[in-house]
């Protein structure tokens, strides 16, 4: 999967691929290096990565929030930065522009199975509110709320077998 992050003034592409476990993940550069980062949790939120001779240890911050960058510890020094990958874009993308109101389609950006859902019909949600959540690849993705507003119609349920681009909901702002 492609990922986007930026921080303190930089921002970078990269493409990254995990083992079934997420434990062993490869990461092509945009130069085309590749690299592979072995994954342990040493206890909830803090994790040793091995690359090549080298361990990092990274600790996930309390009170990170979706659409907002993650804040965590990379041996001992504070890091924040922003990762978005293909689903994020493709989400803000068939959200339409931010602010704009009106009706808005959620669309599945893949194939897969709804496993949860998180809203009812008839409730007023917030912008980058949890909705669905869409597994797909064998992994769960969380689908959220691309504007605030009151989810009119959910079109799945759970157990259901969804194609790319089927409405899953909308909601009306």
């Amino acid at each position: 999967m492609k990922y986007r992050v930026a921080g303190d003034g930089w921002e970078d592409e990269f493409h990254a691929r995990s083992g079934p476990l997420g434990r062993h993940w490869r990461i092509v550069d945009p130069d085309g290096g590749e690299h592979s980062i072995a994954v342990e949790e040493l206890e909830e939120g803090v994790l040793r990565l091995a690359y090549g001779d080298e361990t990092h240890h990274l600790t996930i911050l309390p009170g990170n929030t979706p659409g907002q960058p993650v804040r965590f510890l990379l041996n001992d020094q504070p890091v924040e930065l922003i990762a978005e990958d293909e689903i994020d874009r493709l989400q803000k993308s068939l959200g339409g522009p931010e602010g704009s109101g009106g009706r808005r389609e959620l669309r599945a950006v893949m194939p897969g199975i709804i496993r949860g859902i998180q809203v009812q019909q008839g409730e007023s949600v917030e912008a980058d509110a949890p909705l669905l959540i869409l597994e797909a690849m064998k992994m769960e993705n969380e689908i959220r709320s691309p504007a605030a507003g009151t989810v009119t119609r959910i079109h799945v349920e759970v157990g259901q077998t969804v194609a790319a681009g089927e409405l899953l909901a909308v909601i009306e702002g």
